[in-house]
């Protein structure tokens, strides 16, 4: 049976643990911008060592850095949005759904200008139905 990896934060406290005092409080500053004591008395009172330090520490810096992806993220998320809803909604968008429900259904030979064509005639007659008054007060007589 394979033995499970280390736990990272285990394997850092027996490396430091090993260290000269000095050498550890060089590793904490560079790690999290404080002293070995002022490290472990975040962990002693279960505080998120990359808030230590004002910033300093190369995990702080690591912290913000991923925030800044995900606040990027956030940024764009409305445009993408808007352009994905955008295509979904062209014809190209529906002439590329029609050639995948013809190969789906093994009737390539369907798919040519002539989908594309259709495609484009069609284009907008939802729409146009939706809003012909005449034609919903008939449909609503004729369908129960």
């Amino acid at each position: 049976m394979a033995e499970a990896a280390p736990n990272p934060q285990e394997t850092n406290r027996r490396y430091v643990d090993a260290l000269r005092h000095e050498d550890a409080d060089n590793y904490y500053r560079a790690l999290y911008g404080v002293d070995a004591q002022r490290y472990a008395d975040a962990v002693e009172e279960q505080r998120d060592p990359t808030e230590l330090g004002a910033g300093q520490g190369c995990a702080r810096k690591s912290a913000d850095h991923g925030r800044r992806v995900w606040e990027l993220r956030d940024d764009v998320e409305p445009t993408a949005r808007a352009v994905r809803e955008e295509y979904r909604d062209s014809t190209e968008a529906g002439v590329w759904r029609s050639r995948e429900c013809a190969n789906e259904q093994g009737l390539p030979e369907v798919v040519g200008e002539e989908l594309e064509e259709q495609q484009r005639d069609y284009a907008g007659v939802m729409e146009e139905l939706r809003a012909d008054e005449e034609f919903l007060a008939h449909l609503g007589q004729v369908v129960p």
